[in-house]
């Protein structure tokens, strides 16, 4: 009776070990936040005409990310986005969200005088149709998959 008393004691000791050791694996690594200051960067240091970014990662059942960026004068005409401008500027944020897990991300577009920018039309160009909504856009999570493949 003993014996088997102190076999039950070491596997629930070993399972509590193993479980915690897997908790600490997973939980390691940067956080969403951390990623999304990271796409920031990265896209500030672009080339891409991305003067200023902010990105605010909420955790909820679904990972969200609101992602604001700043427009140089020279990549936006008549308060519209071209899809040839717009489309290097979401292969940046496909690759940079990647990790992340997104359910959806929103994006929105500033000129350097604050004035929205447009990105409906350079969204439609490129097939992201179902994604506009008013000037801005709603990546879901098939949208960021197949701009990751561009």
């Amino acid at each position: 009776m003993m014996r088997t008393y102190t076999r039950t004691t070491a596997l629930v000791v070993l399972v509590a070990a193993f479980s915690f050791l897997l908790a600490g694996c997973i939980a390691s690594g940067p956080s969403g936040q951390e990623r999304a200051e990271r796409l920031v960067l990265e896209l500030e240091s672009s080339d891409l005409g991305v003067s200023e970014a902010s990105a605010e990662y909420s955790t909820s059942i679904s990972s969200t990310m609101v992602l604001r960026i700043t427009l140089d004068d020279s990549v936006v005409a008549s308060g519209a986005l071209s899809a040839a401008k717009l489309k290097p500027i979401l292969a940046a944020i496909g690759r940079g969200t990647q990790e992340m897990r997104l359910g959806s991300m929103d994006l929105f577009a500033k000129d350097a005088g604050g004035k929205e920018v447009s990105l409906a039309v350079a969204a439609d160009e490129l097939g992201l149709t179902d994604s506009v909504d008013g000037k801005s856009l709603v990546l879901v999570q098939a949208d960021l998959r197949e701009i990751r493949a561009w």
